[in-house]
């Protein structure tokens, strides 16, 4: 083995491991195998290391009450659409059939950043059978608008944003040119052929920490000092603790990807888009082609992943097909393979954390102090937007009464970064999790019943500056401490740590706070129509529908107001022509929002329908609907709801968790599993718990892939992104879902402060997956401690790979040996 580890010599790899790494793994096997072979002769402590991991079939449980409200709101029931989807049946955007004149778009991306662009060449495209034209960015010059730039981005921090770059490319993956041909295939093809003549104008910056070694400031917030004075607070204390760390971006990777179509009519340009606000994309295109808003329909009928990845990214494809459409009059359409979608895509912000913070004999937190320098790259649009939520979550679901804040953004040569599911929360409650294992560390506390201690009460003030209220930290953490069985498997780990050397389990307990924000420009709106020929309801909401269940709970809303079979009600696409001026679908709190739209629209309708019902009590529902409207009463209507953050500062209330996750880890290896996850979640009165639960576990599974698994690369020369496919870019799959996944969600728990006493839960529950980390990290410790390592707190920059693990467990030449009976 000594040999083996002296002489093998793996040559670096871009998207690899390091070299070092490979060759103590290749040490580490051949040691497995050693065990193996010698099995009968080992105790079973020392034999349980030539095991792998076994992923044995996974198990869940859902612990949860129907609150009704009246029924069916607040009925566990399944998506309207998931049967549709589960077998396969439901139509995305390119599953439309082409239209017989209909034209493929494919984008033509640069190959590097930075650099000017010379020069664009379709010589060989030409060849390509079915190509038809190319369009550049001179092809745009005073006809159209070359600049995409968003409504979403407040015109204080808008800086254009060009839809094919006209002299300067800002990064590797920027539209350059539309290739347009007779098949999707063929413009594929023939953008590859075309080619890019640009020169460099300096080497690119691609990370986070050379941005901020180069100071590649592009904005700085200023600093903020929260609570007491933190010098003071800080200085003196028994316990101080400093170190960083630098968090990976995370793409979306949905299973759709960038696609949208264009179709020119006597009426205008419909533009069927998977996005998150069609009145966004309806107002960039107007601006892009110099049209009338009423020319230009936007109609989004599902989205098959969205968290952010279908707002800005989405308005690149559309206007493109926008462009060629409107100057060919003919329809076309763009669909991006995985590989250029992720070459362009915008992801979750790199960051570089830097933290200072100290805690008294009692194991309270004093003071924090917190030195963030996050990724913008190449533009700040959306960066700017992220600044406040990221300051305003870094607290997560401790109390501290000093903060001391400072935050940059940092400018790369990369894509320019975007929402992904929790932008600010999910880094930062990663980031409190190791500070507040750093102070129990260093105060030789156990972690668990360190964060117990700080968890916020009523009564206290957050790092926003509101009194926390009806938070149930406490109550939350007593109730799952049980159900989970904590200290009888704390015990447990302790005794199989103890007869297995290279099998190390761990477990790890912590909470999170997410701020729900209410104040939006614009209202939710519900459109209703009732059918008086047979009672059926038509349900149009302004919303984007991509697997939360907006649909379903807006239909239960209405439905329980008119007092009818949810059966009978239909949700319709969402339509910018239909509903316009609607609200962004971000936040988690849409649904929640398109629920009273929907009580308002109900209600509206059910008031006319009174004296009808009053004059015939025992009329059917389809009878009650006919005599309505012989009688001339209305049977459609719009509600809406608009409301604000109220007295709170920066939401309108707190979504709240608590969590147990426990991990095994295979030391040879690094490779681990998650062998059970315990989540509860306080929701208030959920109205549906069956979707909530849900996306409780859906968020904790991409949680998961973010702290463990994704990472990006980048070639330090172009600036190209490495991993732009399953190859190199990793996400959770089935066997990776924990192997016991159990899900609990708070009784009698009502949000007055909430639409219908309810709490937003798409994006919150990601920050529990944290606990993934912290539970690896008990197991690391636990072998260090058998083996006598030096005992030290295990820094690392996330994810926590299993390249990470086996460097932290510290597996040497020592440890590799053969102890017989």
């Amino acid at each position: 083995m000594q040999t083996l580890e002296a002489e093998a010599n793996p040559a670096e790899e871009a998207c690899g491991t390091s070299p070092e790494h490979r060759r103590g793994l290749a040490a580490n096997l051949l040691y497995k195998c050693l065990l193996s072979a010698c099995a009968d002769a080992l105790p079973r402590s020392e034999a349980s290391g030539a095991d792998t991991l076994e992923r044995r079939a996974q198990s869940g449980q859902q612990d949860y009450e129907e609150e009704l409200q009246p029924a069916p709101i607040g009925r566990a029931m399944p998506k309207l659409e998931a049967r549709a989807q589960a077998a396969g049946e439901a139509k995305y955007v390119n599953d439309a059939p082409a239209a017989r004149s209909e034209l493929f778009a494919a984008f033509v991306q640069a190959p590097e950043a930075p650099a000017a662009l010379r020069d664009i060449k379709a010589d060989e495209a030409e060849q390509v059978p079915g190509y038809h034209s190319i369009i550049t960015a001179k092809d745009l010059e005073g006809k159209y608008e070359n600049n995409v730039v968003s409504a979403l981005i407040p015109a204080m921090f808008a800086q254009k944003e060009e839809l094919l770059a006209s002299s300067e490319i800002r990064y590797s993956g920027q539209p350059v040119a539309i290739v347009l041909a007779s098949s999707q295939w063929a413009a594929d093809q023939a953008a590859r052929l075309v080619v890019v003549d640009y020169e460099q104008t300096g080497d690119p910056i691609t990370s986070v920490a050379e941005a901020v070694a180069k100071n590649s400031v592009i904005m700085q917030a200023p600093d903020d000092n929260v609570g007491e004075d933190f010098d003071q607070a800080y200085d003196g204390q028994a316990c101080q603790v400093e170190g960083q760390l630098v968090i990976n971006e995370q793409a979306h990777f949905s299973i759709e990807t960038l696609t949208a179509s264009v179709a020119p009519t006597e009426e205008g340009l419909v533009v069927t888009a998977p996005h998150q606000w069609v009145d966004a994309l309806a107002m960039t295109l107007s601006r892009i082609l110099g049209r009338p808003a009423n020319q230009i329909r936007v109609v989004s009928p599902r989205i098959g992943g969205g968290f952010g990845g279908k707002l800005l990214m989405i308005d690149l494809v559309a206007a493109a097909c926008a462009v060629a459409s409107d100057s060919l009059g003919r329809p076309v359409r763009m669909y991006m393979s995985l590989g250029p979608t992720l070459a362009l895509a915008m992801k979750r912000p790199g960051m570089l954390l830097r933290y200072r913070a100290a805690a008294g004999p009692d194991e309270k937190l004093r003071a924090t102090s917190w030195d963030i320098s996050s990724e913008a790259g190449y533009t700040l649009n959306m960066q700017a937007m992220l600044a406040d939520e990221l300051k305003h979550s870094i607290d997560s679901a401790f109390f501290c009464p000093s903060y001391r804040l400072s935050l940059k953004q940092m400018r790369t040569d990369k894509p320019e970064s975007t929402f992904v599911r929790g932008p600010g929360p999910a880094p930062a409650c990663l980031a409190n999790l190791l500070l507040m294992d750093h102070l129990a560390f260093q105060l030789g506390v156990d972690p668990i019943e360190f964060k117990y201690r700080n968890l916020y009460s009523d009564g206290q003030i957050d790092i926003v500056g509101n009194t926390r209220r009806g938070d149930n930290f406490q109550r939350m953490w007593r109730e799952l401490h049980q159900a989970a069985e904590v200290e009888k498997r704390l015990a447990e780990i302790a005794e199989f740590n103890k007869n297995n050397r290279f099998r190390k389990r761990g477990l790890d307990m912590s909470a999170s706070s997410y701020n729900i924000f209410y104040d939006r420009g614009r209202p939710s709106q519900v459109y209703l129509a009732l059918q008086a020929s047979d009672g059926s309801v038509t349900l149009s909401h302004g919303g984007a529908e991509m697997g939360q269940g907006i649909g379903v709970k807006a239909a239960q809303a209405a439905a329980a107001i008119l007092e009818i079979d949810i059966n009978l009600v239909k949700i319709k696409a969402t339509d910018s022509h239909v509903l316009p001026n609607n609200e962004v679908t971000g936040g988690s709190s849409t649904s929640e929002w398109n629920c009273q739209a929907a009580v308002d629209a109900a209600t509206q309708i059910k008031e006319r329908l009174r004296p009808i019902r009053e004059a015939n009590p025992d009329a059917s529902w389809k009878d009650l609907l006919n005599k309505a409207s012989q009688a001339g009463v209305s049977l459609a209507a719009m509600g809406s709801y608009y409301c604000k953050n109220g007295d709170r500062k920066g939401s309108r209330y707190s979504s709240t968790g608590v969590g147990v996750t426990e991990a095994e880890v295979d030391i040879l290896t690094g490779e681990f599993e998650i062998r059970r996850a315990d989540l509860m979640m306080d929701v208030g009165k959920s109205l549906n718990p069956g979707v909530d639960i849900g996306q409780i576990e859906g968020a904790f599974v991409m949680g998961l892939g973010y702290y463990t698994m994704e990472r990006t690369l980048y070639d330090s020369d172009s600036a190209k992104n490495l991993t732009d496919g399953t190859w190199n870019y990793k996400v959770p799959q089935a066997a990776d879902i924990p192997r016991d996944l159990r899900v609990h969600v708070l009784r009698n728990s009502p949000n007055e402060a909430g639409v219908l006493s309810t709490k937003a839960i798409g994006e919150p529950p990601i920050c529990l997956a944290a606990t993934c980390v912290t539970a690896v990290k008990r197991a690391i410790e636990a072998f260090r401690e058998q083996t006598g390592k030096p005992k030290q707190f295990l820094a690392f920059d996330p994810p926590l790979t299993p390249e990470k693990v086996l460097q932290l467990s510290g597996v040497s030449a020592a440890d590799r040996v053969i102890r017989q009976k």
